[in-house]
């Protein structure tokens, strides 16, 4: 048997200007979908002019059947849902979060408001409005501030204006401390006094003149013969036994230097060179192994101070306390430090 169902097509009017009236038409304003059956020509029933053809519209039920009888069997099972819920589903953002609620920026910076909604995943379309002209702010939450003073900027969304949050901005002036100046670098120096003499067992503090005085460098004291004469930071020489040595000072980035020789004699009444002892074991007591060529500690050894010295930039000793460890040609290389309120730890001083 031949189906004899009347069939139909759909289509909207696009007629934005008509000839008669130079308006568009009616329909086309409207947008209003206009069924023709199928076996006509798909025109504009109002203007006669040709429709743009859509798809079928689906029905209510179509559309919402399901939903609908899932509501129906949960009201009738006491679950208690909304039918309204089913059908409109989701109801928008309904709380705008900030993770910033206080902002404090000088003048010149700029920071990011980040806002968040409620519930979590709903589509938002954030408005930033600044009270005030002291700061600007972009469509994606950057804030400029532009002059000294406090604001407030309002969050919006575009989803549900009822809903907004603020955050409250305090803007200080800009940092006005003036960049570092260049590196001064020492040019001249020179030890007072220049070349001298003192007798073993003897020192003498050195005192040197630079230019200019205010520089950026740091000043070192060397011996070239420690055997003779040692020199420590402040500039003292000590005589250790007969001989001679040169004692410099350096600046650490220019290099600049200059030295003075001295002259290590013995005693009053002869007698010949002290006993070798090395510059650290004026600082306290040493036991253990010895450099054979001027005995000097060498090897495994443990110094206990009976006077305070500096080990690095880090410690310093204080009399009773010691250091074991390995020396070599009479200073401490590896060792441990033993502190008096029991602290132990390992230096390398080399």
């Amino acid at each position: 048997m031949a189906n004899n169902k009347i069939k139909f097509r759909y289509g909207i009017c696009q007629n934005s200007h008509m000839e008669e009236t130079g308006k568009p038409c009616p329909l086309c304003q409207s947008k209003q979908i206009q069924k023709v059956i199928a076996t006509k020509d798909l025109v504009c029933s109002e203007c006669k002019e040709k429709l743009k053809e859509i798809p079928r519209p689906k029905t209510f039920w179509e559309k919402y059947g399901t939903p609908v009888i899932i509501a129906a069997v949960v009201l009738l099972i006491g679950g208690g849902f909304c039918i309204y819920s089913l059908l409109s589903g989701s109801k928008g953002p309904q709380k705008i979060n900030l993770v910033q609620k206080e902002l404090t920026m000088k003048v010149g910076e700029t920071q990011v408001i980040t806002p968040t909604v409620e519930p979590e995943g709903e589509k938002a379309t954030f408005i930033f409005k600044p009270q005030g002209k002291i700061v600007k702010a972009t469509s994606g939450g950057e804030i400029t501030a532009l002059k000294k003073g406090e604001t407030t900027i309002i969050v919006k969304c575009e989803e549900n204006p009822e809903i907004r949050a603020i955050c409250k901005v305090t803007i200080e002036d800009r940092d006005t401390t003036p960049p570092p100046t260049d590196t001064v670098l020492v040019k001249q120096l020179s030890i007072d006094g220049g070349d001298f003499s003192i007798k073993v067992g003897e020192s003498k503090q050195l005192s040197y003149i630079v230019t200019p005085e205010k520089h950026d460098e740091i000043l070192s004291w060397t011996s070239d013969n420690e055997a003779v004469a040692t020199v420590d930071d402040t500039g003292k020489v000590s005589a250790v036994k007969e001989g001679t040595a040169n004692i410099k000072i350096v600046a650490d980035r220019s290099g600049v230097n200059t030295s003075v020789k001295v002259t290590v004699t013995k005693k009053p009444g002869g007698g010949g060179d002290e006993p070798p002892i090395s510059p650290i074991e004026r600082y306290g007591k040493y036991s253990g192994g010895r450099a054979k060529s001027n005995g000097y500690p060498d090897g495994t050894g443990k110094l206990t101070f009976t006077k305070s010295y500096q080990l690095n930039a880090q410690y310093t000793a204080q009399p009773g306390e010691y250091i074991q460890g390995i020396f070599e040609n009479g200073k401490p290389t590896f060792v441990t430090y033993y502190q008096k309120d029991g602290t132990v730890t390992k230096i390398k001083l080399r």
